[in-house]
């Protein structure tokens, strides 16, 4: 996921390797993770609803 950041702003052709492009990067590398484990975790939320409700029926 990491090297995918680079490597699709690489492709768009708009990437340069100043200072300002590379710090953009870092920050959407840092905050891929987070976003993304939250998105699955809400996914696996939403399929696993009615199994949830019959194994934990009070949460």
């Amino acid at each position: 996921l990491i090297w995918g950041v680079v490597c699709g702003a690489a492709a768009s052709g708009n990437f340069t390797w100043s200072v300002e492009d590379v710090a953009k990067s870092i920050v959407c590398m840092m905050m891929s993770g987070p976003f993304l484990t939250g998105y699955t975790q809400t996914i696996n939320d939403w399929y696993d609803r009615e199994i949830d409700a019959i194994n934990e029926p009070y949460r």
